[in-house]
């Protein structure tokens, strides 16, 4: 384990607290850690594989079609 996080650096950021606790509240609805997200944003933007936001993104848009649809079929 301690091998590992030789391996890793960490990376420091400045933003407002507003910022900050409005991403961390996000990210935290999403069941996800801010290094998730922010490992997410790093490989989308070297252009690296589908982020989790995305997918994340996708599956609930498809829930709100399935949610709609179903309630067209009932009325």
């Amino acid at each position: 384990m301690q091998e590992e996080r030789d391996k890793e650096s960490r990376v420091s950021v400045r933003v407002e607290p507003e910022l900050r606790a409005a991403f961390y509240a996000k990210a935290q609805e999403e069941g996800r850690t801010a290094t998730s997200v922010i490992i997410d944003f790093i490989n989308q933007y070297l252009g690296g594989r589908t982020s989790i936001s995305e997918l994340t993104e996708l599956r609930q848009r498809v829930e709100r079609i399935e949610a709609t649809q179903r309630g067209e079929l009932m009325a």
